[in-house]
């Protein structure tokens, strides 16, 4: 059986102005099957209206499918793939979208083909092909949002997808669900979901990740603080980006002195003390200091205060043990370095990204002092010490 056009069969293309798509090979292309949703056509979708500043293409951003949505290598991967292959059919079915009551598409009811969607708006396209959905009768609000989601999490792990999704997109999807309480959050109950709704095993084969990720997801959905914001490299860079921190020159290039970097692994310090820091000082025409971003991938806000201490005094002992070094390996200089360590440091940590809902303005698009993130540290409340010491009056 064919599937069903609503309207024209052809788009212009995407790269010569004269020439159009034939989109008649979806006639023949079997649709994705949703739990949840039928499919009823395809249609041309006018995309002309939009830019990358409209409400239509902020709202296609991905963050409940993809948490590391915003990927710059992800925009150009797209744009690479419509400048070889224009609109290609054969890469499997068009972008799919639930229509809604009154027989509308809006992008928050997308299902799949977000990136695609999002790509040819930026390329200044001006139609595109969808496949269209309606939910099944007897469904309430929330069972379709769950379906819905759902579905877009494993479309893309489908033919046609660039990107498959990874062991976080899954781990936040149940999270998220837990908190708004669409799935229980014990052990049995998040298995449950796992296997019978999202084909987990399918998808991650080794059994220690198909373990974190049941563990994560019971872990931070029962957790009874708050979680911070989700942030990964690729998410980092686009907040830097999207906030004036991280601009381009005159020239088309950014900032190479600019560093965002995560807190969680201490290493890191060592290497931006050697790979940038100490680069910048010797050049004939130095470039010190180094600009430096934090963010964290942590979603216990203990943790990201912890590490961001921890990251920041490395630094520091990093910068220290050059000194340290030259003494040991010449001697002769100890009296010179003694005590004359210059105040002045070769970096500047410009902040941290916003990232503990509650505690920070996490859609101001300002940097958090790291010196406030540090500050809001819980103080550890001193020993009152044992009976007997306080009888006999010894300090704790």
């Amino acid at each position: 059986m064919k599937n069903r056009f609503i309207g024209d069969t052809r788009i212009p293309s995407f790269n010569d102005a004269n020439s159009t798509i034939d989109l008649t090979n979806y006639l023949d292309i079997e649709m994705p099957i949703y739990t949840g949703f039928m499919f009823q056509y395809i249609y041309i979708l006018d995309i002309s209206p939009y830019n990358t500043t409209s409400t239509f293409y902020k709202k296609l951003e991905q963050y409940d499918i993809r948490f590391d949505d915003g990927e710059a290598e992800a925009s150009n991967e797209m744009q690479d793939s419509y400048t070889r292959l224009d609109w290609d059919t054969k890469q499997g079915p068009p972008p799919q979208f639930m229509e809604t009551e009154d027989g509308d598409i809006e992008a928050n009811n997308i299902i799949n083909g977000r990136r695609r969607l999002r790509g040819a708006i930026e390329r200044g396209a001006k139609f595109i092909p969808i496949a269209v959905y309606t939910p099944d009768e007897g469904l309430t609000d929330e069972e379709v949002y769950q379906y819905r989601i759902e579905a877009a999490q494993k479309a893309n792990n489908l033919i046609g997808s660039v990107r498959t999704n990874k062991k976080d997109d899954y781990i936040q999807t149940g999270v998220n669900f837990i908190k708004e309480g669409i799935i229980d959050g014990d052990r049995a109950s998040v298995l449950t979901w796992l296997e019978d709704r999202m084909n987990y095993k399918e998808r991650f084969l080794a059994a220690n990740t198909q373990k974190e990720i049941l563990n994560k997801i019971v872990e931070l959905g029962n957790a009874s603080y708050e979680l911070s914001i989700f942030m990964d490299t690729p998410k980092a860079d686009a907040w830097v980006q999207e906030n004036g921190y991280k601009v381009k020159d005159s020239n088309g290039n950014f900032d190479k002195n600019l560093f965002v970097v995560c807190v969680d692994n201490v290493r890191y310090a060592d290497r931006l003390m050697a790979d940038a820091i100490v680069p910048a000082c010797i050049k004939i025409q130095r470039t010190d200091p180094v600009r430096i971003i934090l963010y964290s991938k942590k979603r216990k806000p203990a943790d990201i205060k912890k590490n961001t201490k921890t990251f920041v005094d490395a630094i520091e002992t990093a910068y220290q043990n050059c000194f340290n070094l030259v003494r040991v390996m010449m001697p002769v200089l100890d009296p010179f370095i003694e005590g004359n360590i210059p105040e002045y440091r070769p970096w500047i940590i410009e902040g941290c990204i916003p990232q503990l809902e509650g505690e920070q303005d996490v859609d101001g698009g300002k940097l958090i002092l790291s010196e406030k993130v540090i500050a809001s540290i819980p103080k550890k409340k001193k020993s009152k010490g044992s009976v007997i010491d306080v009888t006999l009056g010894v300090a704790a």
